[in-house]
């Protein structure tokens, strides 16, 4: 922009834009750097693609949330710190309250990390639910947000781990002495 200022041309064309590109890599070789090898590229993609997953997963999770305040809102206080693994699990098989109020207990209790005593609790609100839908859509609807978020999330951890053993940065493990601060993070912090 300032060489051709300074060469008084007014006028901008595409033209003119490079030839004025042109006349400047001519005039000042020095200050062009040509095919810089960027070793960190590979790992700045990956974690460019793992930040579009954890994107549409959080897309899916906002999708699950308004569809469980109508199939099923008495799960939704099981997810204020986000949706847990079980909680996942639970809704493939019953994603609305009308099929979990049919379940027995021994049968949700299968369901890791889900006790005897929270399938009991469960059960037992879902008998008491407010919810309103039972369509075959919005169970529909929960099952396939569900089964994407399950499947982001294996795929997210996947490549996760994919980028940390291709890393082999020695600053990773000085920046891993933090409190905090994890190999992702680290990596993150380095590209």
């Amino acid at each position: 922009m300032h060489n051709s200022k300074s060469d008084l041309k007014k006028n901008t064309t595409d033209n003119i834009s490079a030839q004025n590109i042109a006349e400047y890599l001519i005039a000042h070789p020095e200050k062009i750097v040509y095919q810089q090898d960027d070793q960190l590229s590979g790992l700045r993609k990956q974690r460019g693609f793992i930040k579009m997953l954890i994107k549409q997963s959080t897309q899916f999770l906002n999708q699950l949330n308004t569809l469980l305040y109508t199939a099923n809102p008495e799960l939704l206080r099981y997810c204020q710190g986000g949706v847990s693994g079980w909680v996942l699990n639970l809704l493939v098989k019953y994603p609305c309250a009308a099929r979990l109020k049919k379940a027995h207990v021994k049968t949700v209790a299968k369901i890791p990390y889900v006790s005897p005593k929270l399938a009991q609790q469960l059960i037992a609100s879902a008998k008491h639910s407010v919810a309103s839908s039972t369509e075959y859509t919005t169970i529909n609807l929960i099952k396939a947000t569900v089964r994407q978020i399950l499947h982001l999330k294996k795929i997210i951890a996947e490549q996760t781990k994919c980028m940390v053993n291709e890393c082999s940065i020695p600053e990773i493990e000085l920046l891993k002495t933090f409190p905090g601060i994890n190999d992702s993070s680290a990596i993150g912090l380095i590209i």
